[in-house]
């Protein structure tokens, strides 16, 4: 009987403190890194350094960083759409601000036959090739794995690419999505290696605070509406 106690104890404990975020660091031909933390497609961020970092919280996306006086401040993404497509551009250009083509982006992934291992993954090799309204844009050579560590982090990357397709317009959001549903359904899963431009460095499994995925205690929220009021002024009197 205290065998039995015991085992479920232990039991109960890895299922309390299981490992249900994944921390997937990507370095840039460069030497810059980013590192993707998820626990799920709703609990989503970017780190870039420790006071540096892109949050998707509510279905929106937002920058988070330290100011010189070390106070965080916290810009809504969502707020930069009117400032790109409305005051300022319409400002600059003497008028309403210019619209922009909708564009359809479609990817098309060819099989190399070679795999490949990175960070302890292996995966499938692909030449890959980008097409806007048909044409070929951009061709290049892709790792992707199925497994589910990088399924999990797709979904994360999904997810923020998706709310940042805000910027492109409706078609164009429409247009990644699909080509991201296609992507899972076909079994590709997630990015290991992107040309020589991006290649992931390592992977963790760990428990982090809800924290993680929470705009900082007493964080400022840059007022989007007044910089833009603000810019236009000075510009005007220039």
């Amino acid at each position: 009987m205290r065998y039995v106690m015991m085992m479920f104890l232990i039991l109960f404990a890895s299922a309390a403190f299981a490992a249900d975020d994944i921390a997937a660091t990507y370095v840039y031909e460069g030497g810059d890194k980013v590192t993707l933390v998820t626990r799920d497609s709703k609990h989503v961020r970017m780190d870039m350094s420790p006071e540096n970092y892109m949050l998707l919280k509510d279905g929106k996306v937002y920058t988070v960083s330290k100011d010189e006086d070390g106070k965080w401040m916290v810009m809504d993404m969502s707020r930069m759409k009117g400032l790109a497509s409305g005051g300022l551009a319409g400002l600059m250009t003497g008028g309403a601000a210019p619209a922009l083509p909708d564009k359809a982006y479609t990817v098309k992934y060819d099989k190399t036959g070679k795999k490949e291992e990175i960070a302890g993954y292996t995966g499938v090799v692909y030449n890959m090739t980008t097409l806007e309204d048909g044409k070929v844009v951009d061709k290049d050579e892709i790792v992707l794995c199925s497994h589910e560590d990088l399924k999990k982090v797709n979904d994360a990357w999904s997810a923020v690419a998706l709310q940042m397709g805000e910027f492109m317009g409706e078609k164009e959001a429409k247009s990644l999505e699909k080509a991201t549903k296609e992507a899972n359904a076909a079994g590709y899963g997630g990015m290991l290696r992107y040309g020589k431009d991006m290649k992931l460095e390592s992977l963790k499994k760990q428990s982090l605070a809800a924290s993680t995925y929470e705009i900082p205690a007493g964080a400022q929220v840059m007022d989007m509406g007044g910089l833009t009021q603000g810019l236009m002024n000075q510009l005007q009197e220039d």
